[in-house]
């Protein structure tokens, strides 16, 4: 059996974000994680997104609940908090640069507080 790498490569152009699935949440707080293997570039934004059921997808980043502040310019476990999510969740990944960032990212199932 060889090892394997689970996860996603992307190749994200300038000023583009991409967006996950949607998610229910488990709560209103809790904590995000993802594990990036490999990154060309520094202009990596991660962040997660929230929705109530009814609303309809919002615009990019209009509904931000958590997002980590650090530059990702090398592999390693990250995460940050995630505050007054509705009952919907989404990772979003943006390249805020002017060229093309390629990344091999592993997210985590976020972990929520109890009410």
């Amino acid at each position: 059996m060889e090892p394997m790498i689970l996860g996603e490569t992307l190749t994200i152009p300038a000023a583009t974000q991409y967006s996950g699935f949607w998610m229910p949440s488990g709560g209103s707080d809790g904590v995000a994680a993802f594990e990036v293997f490999f990154v060309s570039g520094t202009s990596l934004v991660v962040g997660v997104e929230s929705k109530s059921s009814e609303a309809a997808d919002p615009a990019p980043l209009t509904a931000v609940v958590g997002f980590y502040f650090g530059a990702i310019t090398s592999p390693g476990i990250f995460n940050f908090e995630l505050v007054d999510a509705k009952d919907l969740v989404r990772y979003a990944l943006s390249n805020t640069g002017m060229s093309p960032v390629t990344v091999h990212i592993k997210f985590a199932r976020p972990s929520w507080a109890p009410n």
